[in-house]
């Protein structure tokens, strides 16, 4: 029984009417609910009184805890403590002075804290009732409500900065070890050794009291399940967005380079230039004075004769008008 979690044995009440299971959840939760209803009520009576009502909501409401059932009695002890000091007289102002060194003494804290927490969101305000009230770890808070542990962490940082924005509204601003320091050693105090098997008798046994003081009572209990990692698509959304807005601002388009294949470009053949046929009566540079040298007889060209017929081989592209190749060409000289 040691080893199963809250929802679980509250499944097993709800839907079995467990009493062990329901015993068990009394058993772990009692000393949290009766500090916290304590810190705001008079007496230890009335303390006691509205912790046996919280169990009663418990065990008899039409719509139980959803997601995190500590964080769920903690706002039922706070509201219901709330509740009972409106209909009675206010409790007195507490008069303890915080100490010379400037530093917030728990007296001081005590009768603002529970409804200062009870402002702070509801996945900000699980890690801290899990780490404060229950002394849990992270990593068994994650695992309780299904989040990862990076999730749970920042989940934690965000509600305890809440919490002490909320208590810089209330006039005490508190340092964040200073707090951290009172709420691991003051949210919960001990019960009276009597009041736990009471606390589970009285709730279980009257059902019509449970149901009147659940009426209404609803907890908003919003758990968004994506990892702390979620805002890295967004991010990388807005960066390309931002590139084309820089693109379109400058009014140019993008130059796609086109590949022409090998077989689409044109060769260029460039015909050798003819050779001038020297003048015989031009002196040689290297000549002497006076002397003219020889000069040889140019080659002339000569008519093909039509009745020989010549093979010849030529290497090379036959291409037509267009410059494209041309498979399987072949070359006839002289006249067809």
């Amino acid at each position: 029984m040691a080893e199963t979690d809250d929802l679980t044995l509250y499944a097993q009440w709800r839907e079995g009417k467990d009493r062990e299971a329901f015993n068990e959840l009394v058993s772990r939760h009692a000393p949290m609910v009766y500090s916290a209803c304590r810190r705001q009520l008079k007496t230890p009576q009335e303390a006691e009184e509205a912790a046996i009502e919280v169990f009663q909501m418990l065990a008899h409401g039409p719509r139980g805890p959803q997601t995190h059932l500590a964080t769920w009695l903690h706002a039922a002890a706070v509201t219901r403590a709330q509740q009972r000091t409106r209909a009675q007289r206010q409790r007195p102002p507490n008069d303890a002075k915080e100490p010379a060194g400037g530093e917030i003494a728990w007296e001081t804290l005590a009768d603002v804290i529970d409804a200062a927490l009870l402002a702070v969101p509801w996945q900000g305000r699980i890690p801290i009732v899990g780490q404060y009230v229950e002394d849990k770890t992270q990593a068994e808070i994650a695992e309780e409500v299904g989040l990862d542990r990076q999730r749970v962490i920042t989940d934690g940082v965000t509600g305890f900065e809440a919490l002490r924005r909320e208590l810089n509204t209330r006039g005490l601003a508190v340092d964040p070890s200073r707090l951290k320091e009172l709420l691991s050693t003051n949210m919960v105090e001990p019960v009276p050794s009597s009041l736990t098997p009471k606390l589970a008798e009285q709730a279980v046994a009257d059902p019509l009291t449970g149901r009147r003081l659940a009426n209404g009572f609803v907890v908003e209990e919003t758990i968004k399940k994506g990892s702390a990692s979620g805002w890295v698509i967004p991010l990388a959304a807005l960066a390309v967005a931002a590139g084309l807005a820089i693109w379109i601002a400058r009014g140019r388009a993008p130059e796609t380079p086109v590949d022409i294949p090998e077989t689409d470009r044109a060769e260029i053949v460039r015909p050798e230039p003819d050779r001038p046929v020297p003048d015989p009566r031009t002196p040689q540079p290297d000549a002497r004075p006076g002397e003219t040298r020889p000069q040889p007889e140019p080659v002339r060209p000569t008519t093909p004769d039509p009745s020989v017929t010549e093979t010849a081989t030529f290497a090379g592209t036959v291409r037509d008008d267009t410059g494209s190749p041309v498979a399987g060409a072949k070359i006839f000289a002289g006249p067809l």
